[in-house]
């Protein structure tokens, strides 16, 4: 939907922190945003959004991660038929390592708990799933 006249405000904070083996990674969103001229929040814009990831590094060539998604309800859908999506967190791992020079094994989970979750109203996200992967570089 376009809109005229839109605007963001809020705060963005990103952390990242290190020790030895370990990087926490943190990234909280805090906004508003909406239509000028009706005052109404825009769809698919949380308020509050978080983003955490813990990774262990193993070696220089193996890393294991933890990761956590958060939002806040938002609306979607078109006016006067306004619906909420529900907030939701997720919960991803992930980890890889080489098995040769320039060839990597990746393996990750993603929504660990099977949350049911929607980015749009009607559109389905997957539910718990398993990826395995080879990537080579040169």
């Amino acid at each position: 939907i376009n809109i005229a006249r839109a605007r963001t405000q809020g705060l963005e904070i990103k952390h990242d922190w290190r020790d030895g083996a370990w990087l926490l990674n943190t990234a909280i969103t805090l906004q508003k945003a909406y239509d000028e001229d009706t005052r109404m929040d825009l769809i698919r814009r949380p308020r509050q959004k978080l983003a955490m990831s813990l990774t262990r590094m193993h070696s220089d060539t193996a890393s294991s991660r933890a990761e956590l998604i958060a939002s806040s309800e938002r609306l979607d859908g078109f006016s006067p038929t306004y619906v909420t999506l529900q907030d939701y967190a997720i919960v991803n791992l992930a980890t890889q390592f080489e098995i040769d020079k320039g060839v990597v094994f990746e393996g990750r989970i993603e929504n660990l708990f099977d949350k049911e979750y929607e980015h749009a109203s009607g559109f389905n996200t997957p539910g718990l799933s398993g990826y395995l992967g080879l990537r080579y570089q040169l």
